[in-house]
């Protein structure tokens, strides 16, 4: 459907021919009595979905709307030739919308646990992390669909500071994986990773080491391999699972629902960056907790803390004693104290910042949080970690980043602690 004027039909000819569009296509319409209908813009072409009554379901066109904007300064409208992965995303919302949960089955598992490498790490030995896929279809591998969600995933880990900053000391690994449906449910045999549904807890999904494991050895590197699953979907879920015996290798699952790119990048920064990448710990309080912090939890976190996970909380609020007291009274950093709750308790456990990605729904990592990945990352770099290289490469967050974003509200996800299980 396009606008009045030759200009237009010429350009829509030439989309037509490029893009070879099988279906009919009607470029002049109006109503039973000879009125054009007018766009609500000037878009060309433009895709109408109708049902089987022909009733008109949606209108998608060149700078479409969609409700998974990043984070503030990110457009709300989109140019379907320019950002067909977004539109796909976007059809896929409106098909199960209408249709309801995909029935198909993959047929075609030849690709099953095939390689890609996006990026190669032009620093340090290489930090290796390894995107898998779950509940897509060969036809969403056929058509590229699975590799635009794994690259927007990468995307997503380097936009946010500090792996942003130190790109360059990644490499990214992606492993195709054919589930047999598109949706979760309670059978392992749907799922490429065997990711099933589950109940009782507010972690709805169970995980198994040993596929993930079993998808990652095709990786052929010898040095440690940090996964991230995205799960293709509907629902916004995500947590990362750790194995009781190794406690600082997570799984973090993030989930790419339909047109909701926001919840997605948010939990690959919190689930993969923070937990598995930086082995932070939650900042926020849960309400279902007790105030106080019990003895049994103290020496978990103490557990952690000698292995070098969770030391963005404290156990005490003595400055000298906290982890980040280099940082007290630091004129570049006058944001950092010592804040009370923190490791789901309200007493007991103390923070460094009032906020960061870690407790809010906001597009930053605070500053201890920060300094943590980035000397994670010159570790397993094989590289030195100092104080002064933190210094000399940090980079503070924007006013932006500081606020938290005005966003649709079906868009913003609450985490869930992450889940210790045993070897299965």
């Amino acid at each position: 459907i396009i606008p009045e004027g030759e200009e237009y039909r010429q350009a829509a000819e030439r989309y037509l021919a490029a893009h070879e569009v099988a279906w009919p296509v009607v470029a002049d319409y109006s109503d039973a009595q000879g009125r054009r209908i007018v766009l609500p813009t000037e878009p060309y072409p433009s895709y109408l979905l109708f049902d089987q009554e022909g009733l008109l379901k949606a209108d998608v066109h060149n700078e479409a709307w969609y409700s998974g904007t990043l984070y503030p300064g990110d457009p709300i409208t989109f140019d379907l030739v320019n950002h067909e992965f977004r539109y796909a995303n976007y059809m896929n919302e409106l098909c199960y919308k209408t249709f309801g949960e995909c029935t198909y089955e993959s047929k075609d598992y030849s690709t099953n646990k095939q390689t890609e490498q996006l990026q190669q790490a032009t620093k340090g030995k290489g930090v290796n992390i390894v995107l898998i896929g779950d509940f897509f279809t060969d036809i969403d591998i056929e058509t590229g669909y699975y590799r635009d969600a794994m690259e927007f995933a990468m995307e997503s880990f380097f936009s946010i500071e500090p792996t942003k900053t130190y790109r360059e000391y990644f490499n990214v690994y992606v492993i195709y994986a054919v589930s047999k449906k598109r949706q979760m449910s309670r059978y392992n045999d749907s799922s490429a990773l065997w990711t099933t549904m589950s109940s009782g807890t507010r972690v709805d999904f169970q995980c198994y080491f040993g596929k993930v494991d079993d998808y990652l050895a095709t990786i052929q590197t010898s040095s440690l391999k940090i996964p991230a699953i995205i799960m293709n979907g509907a629902e916004v879920r995500s947590a990362t699972f750790y194995q009781l015996a190794t406690p600082t290798k997570g799984y973090p699952y993030a989930a790419f629902p339909y047109n909701n790119r926001v919840g997605c990048a948010h939990v690959i920064k919190h689930e993969c960056i923070g937990h598995t990448l930086g082995l932070l710990a939650d900042e926020y309080i849960e309400i279902n907790y007790a105030n106080q912090i019990p003895e049994s939890d103290k020496s978990t976190l103490r557990t952690f803390q000698k292995s070098g996970s969770h030391l963005n909380v404290s156990l005490t609020n003595d400055p000298k004693s906290v982890s980040w007291a280099h940082l007290i009274g630091y004129p570049r950093y006058p944001g950092i104290g010592i804040f009370k709750g923190g490791h789901y308790y309200s007493e007991g456990v103390w923070r460094s910042e009032t906020s960061g990605i870690m407790k809010d729904f906001v597009n930053y990592f605070n500053t201890f949080c920060r300094e943590l990945i980035v000397r994670r990352i010159l570790t397993l770099a094989g590289e030195e970690y100092t104080f002064e290289k933190f210094l000399e490469k940090d980079v503070l967050p924007t006013r932006a980043e500081l606020e938290v974003p005005q966003i649709p509200s079906n868009t913003i996800y609450e985490h869930c602690p992450p889940v210790f299980i045993g070897d299965n």
